[in-house]
């Protein structure tokens, strides 16, 4: 349909592949329809400002910039989709629900910039990029129960998720959900490798145990101030300013620091001068000299 010169609704029942830059800049579409599209390239709708949802039923690959600068789309379906490219659906800022059944890889940027999504679910989701939902501050309910490797940023500035379980991630990179100051339960048994900036600025968890990471990054619960127990087992690595400012920990288990590794013990040691612990497990005489170490009849060394 065309009004005024300008493509207002188009069915394309015979395209199967949509190349780049369609309909790049068209701010008056209001309807499309593409059943039996499988491939949809990059810049597709992009700074689009009157569509308000879409489906594309058959479509398994999504290209960079996907209706990049549309504020207006609220709904999103994607049932076969399995890999999502940068800069999806980027500073749309009232997008309520999106359905990606079967998405395995979702590139960086996605949904950067929405404001009022609150529950996201991508069940076979294997890869998260960088900056995935930044800037959201609505988001109470995340289920991404197959990623092994989150991006840097993931969730930043997200307000009020209480609680995170990622049973199959291990990485973790920079900015893991900074400036969350409400997450009270985090569980990622299987997280190798945490980068810096995690939860940062974070004031409510009071517990974290990291059963398999072997490397924590700089910055690791900056400025928590109620962590009083923490598990990290086969840790062999912490990086500066490791629990900043905390200074309610009574329970520590880092048991693999090397008694040779200078800086991480030197690490260990500001930690562990700040703080009133009653209880450690660590191969080594690390805290026995500190002033405000409360030694139990039963601890071990």
């Amino acid at each position: 349909t065309v009004c005024d010169g300008k493509i207002i609704e188009l069915n394309l029942p015979g395209i199967d592949v949509v190349g780049d830059c369609f309909l790049y800049f068209n701010e008056v579409l209001t309807s499309i329809k593409l059943p039996n599209a499988t491939k949809i390239g990059d810049g597709f709708l992009c700074y689009n400002e009157s569509l308000t949802s879409i489906k594309l039923p058959n479509t398994t690959k999504i290209g960079d910039d996907f209706l990049r600068c549309n504020e207006v789309l609220t709904s999103i379906e994607l049932p076969n989709a399995t890999e999502i490219g940068d800069n999806f659906s980027y500073f749309n800022k009232v997008l309520t629900s999106i359905e990606l059944p079967n998405a395995t890889k979702i590139g960086s940027n996605f949904l950067f910039g929405n404001k009022v999504l609150t529950s996201i679910e991508i069940p076979k989701a294997i890869e998260i990029g960088d900056d995935f939902l930044r800037d959201n501050k609505s988001l109470t309910s995340i289920k991404l129960p197959n990623v092994t490797k989150i991006g840097n940023y993931f969730l930043f500035d997200n307000c009020y998720l209480t609680s995170i379980k990622l049973p199959n991630a291990t990485k973790i990179g920079d900015g893991f959900l900074y400036y969350n100051e409400a997450l009270k339960s985090i569980e990622l048994p299987n997280a190798t490798k945490i980068g810096s900036n995690f939860l940062r600025r974070n004031k409510v968890l009071t517990s974290i145990e990291l059963p398999n990471a072997t490397k924590i990054g700089d910055d690791f619960l900056w400025r928590n101030e109620t962590l009083k127990s923490i598990n990290l087992p086969d840790a062999t690595e912490i990086g500066d300013s490791f629990l900043y400012c905390n200074k309610s920990l009574i329970k520590m288990n880092i048991p693999k620091i090397s008694p040779n590794d200078n800086r991480n013990i030197k690490r260990l040691k500001m930690v562990v001068a700040k703080n009133k612990i009653k209880q450690t497990i660590n191969p080594f005489n690390l805290i026995r000299s500190i002033k405000n170490f409360s030694k139990k009849p039963n601890q071990q060394n």
